[in-house]
């Protein structure tokens, strides 16, 4: 999502950017989410704030059968971007508003990464493809979302006592 210094005139403006950005999942960095982005940006001389909403979808295998999982994610996006004589590096500020200082001869803000590192943080750590999802048998491999396996109950002795422990709903 790119600011553009030049035309931005100050007061109120509604901005909206689709695109896909690359490695918001850490555990699948090859993996791209469509990203939605609204936003309202005030200008106010050389002090702009950016507040709005972060949307993104992306597809990752199942922790459990490995099939494709849709994972949608929401956050808040709140930059402050201050035009100085001299730019300095991204900071994140008290409010955790992430505040980026750039010089008054840049005529943009590419505020791509600032998104990215915002989606990074809300992703998942474990993505099913349901929530009834049962997995793939320890033993055989057998997806048994689609069909039981024929192998021998192995649980583990150690975890008998578990069985006898009743659920009242």
């Amino acid at each position: 999502m790119i600011v553009r210094l030049d035309k931005l005139t100050d007061g109120s403006h509604r901005r909206t950017w689709e695109g896909k950005i690359d490695q918001i999942d850490l555990v699948y960095p090859d993996e791209s989410a469509d990203v939605d982005v609204k936003a309202d940006i005030h200008r106010l001389r050389d002090l702009i704030t950016v507040r709005g909403d972060i949307s993104a979808l992306f597809v990752r295998p199942c922790d459990r059968c490995l099939e494709p999982a849709r994972t949608e994610i929401s956050t808040p996006l709140h930059v402050v971007i201050r035009v100085r004589s001299t730019s300095t590096e991204t900071e994140e500020g008290d409010d955790g508003e992430f505040i980026v200082t750039v010089s008054d001869d840049d005529i943009e803000v590419d505020l791509t990464e600032v998104i990215r590192d915002r989606l990074v943080v809300e992703v998942p750590m474990v993505v099913h493809c349901s929530e009834t999802c049962k997995g793939l048998c320890p033993d055989c491999g057998t997806d048994l979302n689609r069909e039981t396996c024929n192998c021998a109950s192995s649980a583990d002795p150690r975890l008998a006592a578990l069985g006898s422990i009743q659920i009242k709903e």
